[in-house]
């Protein structure tokens, strides 16, 4: 098979607000992951074809993380600026913020059904997912919105320090899942990522 290779030189997915909030922490901590040999691709923001409004960093009261998410989805949902399969909220701490929470704390009058995403997901359009930032890899969404971005739970405490850049890369390919919008909320002191 005659095959060829080519630089990628336009990104039409993000836009150039996601990737420079997204790539000024991939550089930062892409540089540790560097010094342990192992090499990353950062996009450049400047690639970009589109503009939106830069990613949100929302102070919320500690345990209101899940129902300001659920808020944004639905303000996002009334508008009508994306339809259900285009939302995702997804937790940076799955131990203090499972999954299984976030789905059961749907709020009773949100509008769409709520799954988790998985591996082989079939999009339904009418309904909105939830996952971990290491489980929306791979997929887009017009918007993205991440719990669980606070000093307390991002990095998580338990880790390996050394590791620390794996986490932040983690959450720049969980901000550039998102096309059009990302939100990271967060409770108490930011995380040192944001």
């Amino acid at each position: 098979i005659n095959s060829s290779w080519e630089k990628i030189k336009k990104n039409y997915r993000n836009s150039k607000q996601i990737l420079k909030a997204a790539s000024h922490l991939a550089n930062k901590y892409g540089e540790e992951a560097k010094r342990q040999g192992v090499e990353i691709e950062v996009l450049d923001p400047e690639l970009a074809e589109r503009e939106t409004s830069k990613p949100l960093a929302i102070e919320v009261m500690e345990g209101d993380e899940i129902a300001v998410a659920y808020q944004l989805a639905k303000e996002c949902l009334n508008v009508g600026s994306a339809i259900p399969w285009a939302i995702c909220i997804a937790t940076a701490s799955p131990d203090e913020l499972p999954i299984k929470n976030i789905i059961a704390n749907k709020p009773q009058d949100f509008p769409v059904q709520v799954d988790a995403l998985t591996g082989d997901y079939n999009r339904n359009r009418d309904s909105m997912t939830v996952g971990s930032i290491a489980d929306v890899k791979g997929f887009e969404f017009a918007m993205i919105i991440i719990v669980g971005c606070g000093a307390k739970m991002l990095p998580p405490t338990n880790g390996c320090s050394d590791e620390c850049w794996r986490h932040a890369l983690r959450l720049y390919v969980a901000m550039t899942r998102g096309r059009d919008q990302a939100a990271l909320i967060y409770s108490g002191s930011p995380s040192k990522f944001l």
